[in-house]
């Protein structure tokens, strides 16, 4: 018997198995790393729960974000460019208990932040499912200046247009 023949025939189907194994394993990691993964309602409502937590705490909303020139940026520490370069726009209204603004906080470049908070308006007036980047909120929190209490209306605008693109 000729061993030698064997070993060569068995080396040439190894080799296959190789190449069949590492094209599985190829198409498995293109399907993953291509699979398009939308977290603009993660981004949005992220976004939002760090400004809320900024602005409240223990159902109250803190003084100094009404009563002194807050500077939102720098006391939440949210960075204004890379939400420029992520297409995140936000907007919060803090009105009273008659309806009219006590100050109010926007974030986003102004012009795209407008257009986006029509579109948003829009796609929710319509029941649209395709809403997930747009997060829209009215919460009420107790306000103390000095002795008195009031009612304060947070009215709360996010939204995320990042499309998730790699560079």
């Amino acid at each position: 018997m000729d061993k030698k023949a064997s070993e060569k025939i068995e080396a040439g189907m190894f080799l296959l198995y190789l190449v069949i194994i590492a094209g599985g394993v190829m198409v498995v990691l293109s399907s993953y790393v291509n699979t398009p993964v939308d977290v603009r309602g993660y981004e949005s409502q992220i976004l939002y729960d760090k400004i809320m937590n900024c602005f409240v705490s223990e159902g109250f909303i803190n003084g100094e974000v009404i009563e002194t020139n807050f500077k939102l940026f720098t006391s939440c520490n949210i960075s204004s460019s890379v939400l420029d370069d992520s297409n995140i726009y936000f907007e919060f209204r803090f009105l009273d208990e008659t309806g009219n603004e006590l100050k109010s906080f926007r974030g986003g470049e102004n012009l795209e932040r407008v257009s986006k908070k029509k579109d948003c308006e829009v796609m929710s007036a319509t029941q649209t499912k395709n809403l997930t980047s747009c997060l829209f909120r009215n919460e009420t929190y107790l306000y103390a200046k000095g002795n008195d209490i009031m009612n304060v209306k947070i009215v709360g605008w996010v939204s995320s247009d990042n499309q998730g693109v790699r560079k």
